[in-house]
Order: C-alpha cells, then structure tokens, then sequence
C-alpha cells in the first residue's frame, strides 16, 4: 500500500517511532525484535516521504539505501558509505522480525537498529530534507 502524502507517510513514521520506545522500555529482551522492524519502518516512511516529495513516487521497495541513494542522486548529494551500509543493515530487520526463523535479534541488536534509524533519518534532515519530515530547525 503507498500512502498518499508524505505528511502521511511522516505521521505513520512518529508511530513507530513511538512504537520502538514502547516496545525498548518495556522488555527489550523479549520485544526487540518488533522494536527492530519499528525502527526499520521509521526510517523506511521517512526516506518514502522524502522521496515522494523529491522524485514524485517511490515505488515497491523496503531497501532504505536504494530510496536514500535516490533522493540524494537527484539533488545530487553523495552519501557517505556508512550511511548506505547502516540503510541496508537497516532493511534487513523487515524480513528478519516478521519472519524469525532462523533469526534471534537481542536486545543490543534492537538498539543498533535504532541507531541506524537515527542516523539514516539524521542524513535526511542533515541534507536538507528536514522540512519535508517535519523536522525544521532540529
């Protein structure tokens, strides 16, 4: 399902969001794994936002890299090695929380993927998009 705005995108985005603090505050033990795919989702709408606005469309995609590496060739931003690694680190909790198996993510795996999160969400607003997230001034 593609949302419709970014402004939607960006409010489903502070749903996780809030969700990852939720979920990280009561047992991260137990719950790190749905934390994991919430920060996951975060930095997924907020970099679909961005491109919604940027490049019109988004496409069928949960590859945070491929969406921040867009956005940026379009205004023809580099982005830094770190920042793609982490996005696609990052993209890897979708299938990996909803499909376990296999899988075990720890409470310290949630939190790096957090970080991540901020980080990918950080270059966003760090190269200029930070009025598209909601995010001016910050």
């Amino acid at each position: 399902m593609q949302l419709s705005n970014a402004q939607e995108l960006v409010a489903a985005a502070e749903r996780d969001a809030r969700a990852c603090s939720v979920l990280m505050n009561s047992d991260p033990d137990y719950l790190g794994g749905q934390a994991s795919f919430h920060a996951q989702q975060r930095a997924e709408k907020y970099a679909k936002a961005v491109a919604l606005e940027v490049l019109g469309s988004y496409g069928r995609t949960h590859q945070i890299d491929d969406l921040v590496e867009a956005v940026a060739q379009a205004k023809e931003i580099e982005v830094p090695e770190e920042i793609l690694d982490h996005a696609a680190q990052l993209s890897a909790y979708v299938t990996m929380a909803r499909y376990p198996a296999g899988f075990e993510i720890s409470a310290e795996d949630a939190r790096e993927a957090i970080a991540y999160s901020d980080e990918v969400v950080g270059f966003l607003v760090d190269i200029g998009f930070g009025k598209i997230l909601g995010m001016e001034g910050e």
